[in-house]
């Protein structure tokens, strides 16, 4: 490895740097930095048997990994190993804010060692470990750097680089979001990272953040703790929401609709019928005069960690709307927590759990209609109206997984692979009589 690195030096590229990938087999799910123990030991007391995807099965395949990259770091013989290394960009001396950069590509590492003490990261380090996840197999999937001092092996923030130009837009929203939900709480919104920097230069960027310690929340749920989890993750939204002082406007609220209908239309197509997209409007004119708070739009249990303290991390804010409906966040965050206590994320039983979780005397019920209940008092709204705005959450969701499924210009059928579709059909059919197909 040290041989392959003074090669690269020797030929004028920078910051070489040393990974093993893993699983070895492609495709790889993260990129180990070899030139950083601390970092790879740290993320192999992670790994917490029987939650990776092989799960139980895969235990025997997965400690024989393990043991083969402790004895392969000891003698310096871990294969396959893949170097990285870069030719040296200029350093940019001026101010990195949500505008990017604006005289050309910035060297990461140079930004690093300029900010990591006034980002509050303590001394700068001598050398940083990037451990890189690659996990999503979608082109709009990010590339995602843990970035740590080599010597201590501890995450201090997450850089983001998305794979394809169409992805920067998503980039520059959640800069946006992260800096909007700080700006408008004094002291901040805790357990929402916090932007460093945002670099879109030539179709490329990065987006530097805060890295929030803690693991996700499904993998801590069960029957003893459902309860507890759904209120507090019910008391952080209220806490979003704040005290919103506009409220949804028609004209506001066609346009939203009018936006989601869109994109919901364009990728199902004949899929669906346009009388039921117009019942899907008449029981979405109840959330004029509601408040207009922040959504995040992906708030679930993947994206809602549980912190070493117990408090709430929430990650992922490349689809937050700051202008948003209030509850949405709410209603798939309770409808995913029944999803996984119900086991139906590994048998597909989404449409029974779900109906389960809307009946109030089902123990998934009764947690949702306390915490929608407590959300509707602590945001002085009608509870009322909560459930039909369950049509939207859905509606939402079902585009954008549907523009994903529909490819090359063919459409998948509506309900094949999405289950938002189905969700959505179940809830127009409740408030509408059962007039939807």
């Amino acid at each position: 490895m040290s041989r392959v690195r003074y090669q690269l030096r020797e030929t004028g590229f920078a910051d070489a740097a040393s990974y093993w990938p893993y699983p070895p087999r492609m495709p790889s799910r993260c990129w180990l930095p070899l030139d950083s123990p601390a970092a790879i030991e740290r993320w192999r007391r992670q790994q917490r048997p029987g939650l990776q995807t092989d799960g139980i099965a895969g235990l025997p395949r997965r400690l024989a990994l393990g043991l083969a990259l402790r004895a392969g770091l000891r003698t310096g013989t871990a294969v396959p190993i893949c170097a990285l290394a870069r030719k040296p960009l200029r350093r940019e001396a001026g101010p990195v804010d949500l505008a990017g950069i604006q005289d050309g590509p910035i060297d990461p590492n140079e930004l690093l060692r300029d900010r990591w003490e006034s980002w509050g990261f303590g001394p700068t380090p001598d050398r940083f470990a990037w451990l890189l996840a690659t996990g999503g197999r979608h082109s709009s999937n990010k590339v995602v750097g843990l970035v740590s001092a080599a010597s201590d092996g501890v995450p201090r923030l997450v850089v983001k680089m998305p794979r394809v130009a169409g992805s920067l837009a998503s980039l520059e929203n959640e800069a946006a979001a992260l800096a909007s939900v700080h700006a408008q709480r004094p002291g901040g919104m805790p357990g929402v990272p916090r932007l460093l920097f945002c670099d879109i230069h030539d179709g490329f960027g990065r987006l530097g953040e805060t890295y929030a310690e803690g693991e996700p929340l499904f993998r801590r749920l069960n029957e003893g703790n459902y309860r507890d989890y759904a209120i507090k993750a019910t008391d952080w939204l209220v806490a979003l929401a704040g005290r919103p002082d506009r409220r949804v406007s028609k004209t506001w609220l066609d346009r939203q609709i009018e936006q989601r209908f869109a994109v919901f239309h364009n990728a199902a197509g004949q899929a669906i019928d346009g009388l039921v997209l117009q019942e899907t409007r008449e029981t979405l004119n109840a959330a004029e005069g509601l408040p207009v708070v922040g959504e995040h739009r992906d708030f679930s249990p993947w994206n809602v960690h549980i912190g070493p303290d117990g408090s709430l991390a929430v990650l992922d804010w490349e689809s937050a709307q700051m202008e948003g409906l209030p509850a949405l966040d709410l209603v798939y965050f309770l409808a995913y927590l029944a999803f996984f206590r119900d086991g139906a994320m590994e048998t597909g039983g989404y449409l029974e759990s779900y109906r389960a979780s809307l009946n109030p005397s089902t123990f998934t019920g009764g947690v949702r209609a306390e915490c929608l209940a407590r959300y509707a008092n602590a945001v002085g709204i009608d509870p009322a109206t909560l459930g039909p705005l369950g049509l939207f959450a859905w509606l939402i969701h079902a585009g954008t997984t549907q523009t994903r499924l529909s490819t090359g210009g063919k459409l998948a059928p509506a309900a094949a692979g999405n289950p938002f579709v189905t969700l959505w059909q179940e809830d127009l059919r409740r408030y509408q009589g059962n007039t939807a197909p």
